[in-house]
């Protein structure tokens, strides 16, 4: 357990997210990523698929910035009703430029050695009550914890 918040919200835990969260996580990524998630996912050859399928997948895989193993989850009665996705933004001096015009602003944002904050949503209906604070919360400590010497947001891109 990352944090029993039962001082602040008495029925909400944060842990480490699991490979059965995937789902929960690819949904609420949808809602926060203002449309960026649904154009990713729906550019990859996953036919058949719906995106938040396709964003299932994605988050069930392991050892890659863009997994379960790099999410906290809230939780409320078994159920993920929040989640942080976050990883150590890593430096690449060999990594192509990015051509997409959709995803060139996030690469140019990148900040190597960072926490980097992907994504952060509650459920809308445990919204207000102190849960993404404390998910952001408990990601800066992991700065705190971690080598990651900063923490990165998406700030100054358009919204």
């Amino acid at each position: 357990m990352v944090s029993q918040l039962r001082e602040r919200v008495p029925d909400i835990d944060i842990r480490w997210a699991r490979r059965e969260d995937a789902g929960a996580i690819a949904r609420l990524f949808l809602v926060s990523s203002d449309g960026l998630a649904a154009y990713i996912w729906s550019r990859m050859n996953m036919p058949g698929l719906s995106l938040e399928e396709i964003g299932a997948a994605r988050y069930s895989r392991t050892g890659t910035a863009f997994s379960y193993e790099n999410a906290l989850v809230a939780v409320a009665q078994d159920q993920v009703v929040g989640m942080v996705h976050a990883f150590e933004m890593e430096s690449d001096p060999n990594a192509p430029r990015e051509d997409d015009p959709v995803l060139r602003p996030y690469a140019e944002l990148s900040d190597p050695g960072s926490l980097y904050v992907s994504g952060l949503a509650v459920d809308t209906r445990h919204r207000g009550r102190g849960i993404g604070s404390e998910l952001m919360d408990c990601a800066h400590r992991l700065v705190q914890r971690a080598a990651a010497r900063r923490d990165s947001y998406l700030r100054g891109l358009p919204s």
